[in-house]
């Protein structure tokens, strides 16, 4: 069994019950924990005392929720504000229509 296989043995579990503490949703933490071993596999040899990989993997995994919150916070701000423009676009629309309508009353 290689290196990697043995740490994805020894914390995918604990890993992914953190992740499910912090996002509440089962796929969101199945793949918080895909994208830390990940990035494991990209980085993780750069970890020079190896007896701190697990608080790595937690670390790496935190960062990564963090990221995805503020990703989703970002959307939905933006969702937010396309929403009350179009609302507002519409709103405006809808007055110029009673406008066109009242002038049109009053030329017959």
């Amino acid at each position: 069994m290689s290196e990697f296989e043995q740490l994805v043995d020894a914390h995918y579990e604990a890993l992914y019950r953190f992740a499910m503490s912090l996002s509440k949703n089962a796929d969101t933490a199945a793949d918080l924990v895909q994208q830390t071993f990940c990035i494991w596999a990209q980085k993780g040899h750069q970890l020079k005392e190896r007896d701190k990989a697990k608080t790595w993997l937690f670390t790496t995994l935190h960062r990564e929720f963090l990221a995805l919150a503020r990703k989703a916070k970002r959307y939905s701000d933006e969702e937010l504000t396309e929403a009350v423009a179009g609302k507002i676009c519409s709103e405006e629309d809808d007055t110029e229509r009673t406008m066109d309508g009242q002038r049109a009353l009053e030329l017959l």
